[in-house]
């Protein structure tokens, strides 16, 4: 045997031979040499590259774009060549993206493999690449793996595969020496992704939590169909022999399940010791230091005693508890701030009960319904809520004399989380409608699989609740925070499509007398003319395509349009036609008291609406006077994007409000003397350098230059029924996925600028499966929160709302609410309240180009609810966009028109948001997941900033205001610039108010921009202060025209 080596151009060729001694059959006496170009990195004529140098991760416009994600990069090596360094974290995985990224005018501008299309890699036997690998745990679930998203919309994954045995040279990799990986592309498939069409990305996997420190290096990543032969030991050979394998596909290709999550479980053998949680005084300190609790929020102290114990006095939006992991750490990310097991977030899977010692200090001030509750929160999920009494307690109730004991198996804790990487115990608060809150005294806190016995009511051995009643005694379910009615899908009154096909419906039906269920492995298309029928609902646990592909107009008449976590919905128009989607009905507040229903609910289904595109959002108005039908606009855009009969919105722009009175709004204007006008257009044509607009009727105000006329039609429109009873609402949460683009959503929403008024529910105890409940109603509400025109509630995964108009709202416009959405190019008009709403504080999704106009709605007032609604109320006063975050871009938007209070405000106090979160959605900052807003400060040493995250730049506002730019609460920040506002540009036509009013606030820098008062006269004030200690840094801002340049504290 022997062997030798060549190199051709940059690769290296191995040439190996191996010699077979006879058998001892005289008659089968044979020589047999073995061949095998063994590639360390070689293209095939029949291969598409993947990734061979630094070129090919970007894109093919700009070495800026990166066709690379999170935390994958190019290394460029002189003595090794070109490879990528895939490095992941606990939330990320790295990846190399494909397809276009980014058009304009309609052509890629932003192109990743293959030519901006994503590539159907199941076209090909097999990826292969070389791979070396570094830190990676041997014997546990920390080993490198990889798999594929794509596919057509809803996106799929594919199979993980663990990059050992089979697919790899000598059945591991090694971290010095580049070995071959052989994937047949097979292998990758599953049932819902046969053909691996479309990939959008492929990734190297994370390990998750409890892993640090590993990394891949991989090159000549390429798919082929004739790959290079896996080395493997010989069997009776030397250890260093090499043999062929039996074929170019494993022989044993690995199971298609998904690679369990790593945790921390004890290695040892044995019974599993108890592990103490809390104790004594020291366990709420952090290891560091007795300065340093571990208790999270003001409610909750630790007294000295025997025992030592926790108390925690809740209050209504604020619960307590003990946190676990690195709460803070320095700047080299070394833990400075360490809370029990060792830094590391605890795993209580392997615990059969969770057990701890209680009082209820307060028991007999608590009112009807308010209960004792406890759960954990990893920080992007939580547990089932346990309530403290009956089989878990000691005599079945808490008591404030003296200590009972309570026990709860985990099982009943657990549910799609398993309580891995804990991230704290909370005990719960009752909410804004008790005057009185549980305060707890808690001790002896042991996760154990040999609990104490409870007096009288001991937990049967199977660690779960008995279920008692049949599941047609629920009322309610349980998804994503929430309690949802229950709806009988097997009732006569649901057709059930079949044979994927719309069902068809009886001739004698009445309205609303029929529902439709689009049972799970079904895929329907709707692509009907509006019949008489009307539903009450269409429920979609499998596939529902709504569609004009047939070149007519599209119309669906339903209550409520209902995707399940199974469910698929797609709407999406093509060509000239349309599709409605009308919401029509009256609301059953017996089987549904908290009005979820009446709209387009998501409860973690994939949902994606998409309209045609258009070229053209809004265009500057050079003349348009009252009593002409005739308008110019700047440009030819108008003319070549828009046509005859589509809608324009042009913005009240009159002169000489006064804004700073005390009743501006409502008193003095409101929407009904709006100057803002609804028009359609009759014909076009261009003019020298303008488009001119005849309009089917003229104008009956006068619109400034300098506004812009914004084209409202779209070719997808989501309403209410003109006639429905009650309003509808479009809401996702959970998991899933949720993209709108170019629709229309128009008189959406119910939720109104009055304070708000939300059901109460009780569970009246009923032992039912997990996540149903059997509910009673303890106070019906008026006014419910959260029912909003276009709405994403605690969602769990990246969203985009985008080309959309949002047309006449109650109360808000687009809402984000402690989700990850981009809020891009949307147009939002005539909405009460607030026109684009980041609500908690937590939400890190950009928000750019959009078009705010605003007609006078809402209360006029300032956030005067949020202090007796514990923070639950706000936004109502009338503002273009409404942030209590701070970690979002907001840029380039532009706001027009009568705001009751701005058209940009920030409203940052940290009172009721103390225990908010970060949610771990993808592309969030990993800094930023699962932290809270002081978590944040500390980390970043009191350094945090409006722009250590987020931004506010390039913003204008036009129009009429009592400020134009609202900034409340701003906190304290060492960082000498403190938060930074960038090219502010406003022009107001009032006769009073501000440019800008900072209240409560620390310091602030201006860079760039202006301000200008237009009207003579006026009393307007540049920068008013309101009971801050402000610090303001403006030499870089232009004022004109106004009366004074300070007010309040800086005068």
């Amino acid at each position: 045997s022997g062997s030798c080596s060549f190199n051709s151009g940059r690769y290296r060729y191995s040439l190996t031979t191996h010699t077979i001694m006879p058998s001892k059959s005289p008659s089968s006496i044979s020589l047999l040499v073995v061949v095998a170009l063994h590639l360390i990195a070689s293209i095939h004529a029949d291969s598409a590259v993947i990734w061979n140098s630094v070129e090919d991760g970007v894109s093919i416009e700009s070495p800026d774009q990166s066709c690379l994600l999170k935390k994958a990069y190019n290394i460029e090596d002189a003595s090794e060549g070109d490879f990528l360094k895939i490095t992941p974290n606990t939330w990320h995985s790295g990846s190399i993206k494909f397809g276009c990224f980014s058009k304009t005018n309609g052509v890629c501008s932003y192109t990743c493999k293959i030519n901006g299309n994503r590539p159907n890699l199941g076209e090909f036997g097999y990826l292969v690449f070389q791979a070396r690998t570094h830190n990676f745990v041997s014997g546990s679930t920390c080993e490198p793996k990889i798999q594929m998203k794509g596919g057509p919309y809803p996106r799929h994954l594919t199979n993980k595969i663990a990059l050992k045995d089979d697919y790899v040279d000598y059945g591991v990799l090694d971290s010095t020496e580049w070995r071959n990986v052989v994937i047949p592309t097979q292998d990758f498939t599953t049932a819902s992704w046969t053909d691996l069409d479309q990939v959008m990305r492929l990734d190297f996997l994370t390990c998750g939590s409890g892993f640090s420190g590993y990394w891949y290096e991989l090159r000549g990543i390429q798919v082929t169909d004739d790959p290079p032969i896996i080395l493997s030991p010989l069997g009776g050979g030397g250890d260093d022999e090499p043999t062929l394998s039996p074929s170019k596909s494993p022989t044993l290709p690995p199971t298609p399940s998904p690679t369990s999550t790593p945790t921390q479980s004890p290695t040892a053998s044995g019974p599993l010791a108890d592990l103490v949680v809390y104790n004594s005084i020291q366990h709420g300190y952090s290891l560091e230091s007795s300065s340093q609790s571990c208790l999270f929020d003001e409610c909750a102290q630790q007294q000295l005693g025997n025992p030592d114990f926790i108390r925690v006095e809740t209050d209504s939006w604020s619960s307590g508890g003990l946190s676990f992991g690195c709460l803070g750490s320095d700047t080299f990310n070394n833990c400075i701030h360490t809370c029990f097991h060792n830094g590391v977030r605890p795993d209580f899977s392997p615990y059969e009960y969770l057990t701890f010692r209680a009082k209820l200090a307060n028991v007999n001030e608590l009112e009807e319904g308010c209960l004792p509750r406890v759960r954990l929160h990893s920080g992007t999920t939580q547990s089932n809520t346990i309530v403290l009494e009956g089989h878990y307690v000691d005599q079945g109730t808490l008591v404030s004399a003296e200590w009972r004991q309570v026990v709860i198996p985990t099982a009943d804790l657990k549910n799609a989380w398993d309580l891995v990487s804990t991230k704290n115990i909370r005990f719960l608060s009752c909410g804004t409608g008790f005057a009185k809150q549980p305060i707890y005294e808690i001790t002896a806190i042991i996760f154990s699989n040999d609990p104490p016995d409870v007096i009288s009511m001991s937990p049967s051995s199977a660690p779960s609740v008995q279920v008692t009643a049949a599941p047609s005694e629920a009322t309610h379910r349980f998804y994503n925070r929430d309690w949802w009615p229950v709806f009988d899908t097997f009732d006569s009154s649901f057709l059930v499509a079949e044979n994927n096909l719309w069902p068809q419906v009886p001739g004698d039906a009445s309205d609303y007398e029929y529902s439709v269920l689009i049972p799970v492995g079904s895929v329907v298309t709707y692509a009907k003319v509006q019949s008489s029928t009307k539903f009450d609902k269409v429920v979609v646990e499998g596939t529902l395509l709504i569609t004009n592909e047939l070149y007519h107009d599209v119309s669906l008449t339903v209550s409520t349009l209902l995707v399940e976590p199974s469910g698929n919905l797609t709407i999406t128009s093509n060509g000239p036609n349309s599709i409605e989607i009308i919401f029509h009905g009256t609301i059953d507040r017996i089987n549904d008291p908290t009005e979820t229903m009446n709209g387009l609910v998501s409860l973690g289904g994939n949902v994606l609406i998409e309209g045609s595109a258009r070229c053209s959002k809004a265009e500057e108005i050079v003349l348009a006077n009252a009593g002409e039908s005739t308008i110019f606009l700047h440009g030819s855009n108008a003319y070549n994007c828009w046509a005859a009969g589509d809608e324009l919105i042009l913005p009240d722009t009159q002169s000489g409000l006064d804004a700073a009175h005390w009743a501006f709004v409502p008193n003095h204007y409101n929407p009904s003397v709006s100057q803002m006008e609804h028009v359609k257009i009759h014909s076009m044509s261009l003019n020298g350098p303008y488009t001119e607009i005849t309009l089917e009727q003229p104008l009956v105000h006068s619109h400034k230059t300098g506004g812009h006329a914004a084209h409202i039609t779209r070719s997808v429109v989501l309403r209410k029924g003109t006639s429905s009873a009650d309003g509808a609402h479009v809401l996702h949460t959970g998991t899933g996925s949720f993209d709108v683009y170019n629709t229309r959503v128009q008189d959406m929403g119910r939720s109104t600028t009055d304070q708000f008024n939300s059901t109460i529910l009780q569970d009246i105890g009923l032992q039912l499966a997990d996540g149903l409940a059997k509910m009673d109603v303890l106070k019906q509400g008026s006014n419910q929160i959260a029912r909003y025109a276009l709405h994403a509630h605690h969602s769990l995964v990246p969203m985009e709302f985008s080309g959309n108009v949002i047309l006449n709202s109650p109360r808000f416009g687009i809402v984000a609410h402690n989700s990850r959405v981009h809020i891009l190019d949307n147009i939002v008009a005539a909405v009460d309240g607030t026109g684009i709403l980041l609500e908690d504080g937590t939400e890190t999704g950009d928000v750019r180009n959009n078009l705010i106009i605003g007609n006078g709605g809402g209360t006029g007032k300032g956030d005067q609810f949020f202090t007796s609604s514990n923070g639950t109320d706000f936004g109502q006063g009338g503002f273009g966009i409404w942030s209590r975050t701070i970690y979002s871009a907001i840029e380039d938007n532009l706001a027009e028109g009568v705001f009751g209070q701005a058209p940009y405000a920030y409203f940052v106090h940290i009172n009721f948001m103390k225990d908010r979160t970060v949610p771990a959605v993808e592309g969030t900052p990993e800094s930023l997941v699962g932290k809270t807003r002081v978590e944040v400060e500390s980390e970043l040493n009191d350094h945090l900033t409006l722009q250590s995250f987020g931004s506010f730049k390039g913003n204008r506002a036009f129009g009429s205001w009592r400020s134009a730019l609202s900034m409340t609460y701003w906190f304290g920040t060492s960082a000498p610039e403190g938060h930074v506002v960038e090219d502010f540009v406003a022009t107001a036509f009032t006769s009073s108010g501000n440019g800008l009013s900072f209240s409560f606030s620390s310091t602030h820098s201006l860079q760039g921009g202006s301000f200008t008062a237009s009207e003579l006269g006026n009393s307007i004030i540049g920068i008013n202060c309101k009971n801050g200690n402000l610090n303001m840094n403006d030499t870089d801002y232009i004022f004109h025209n106004v009366s004074s340049l300070y007010g309040g504290c800086l005068a």
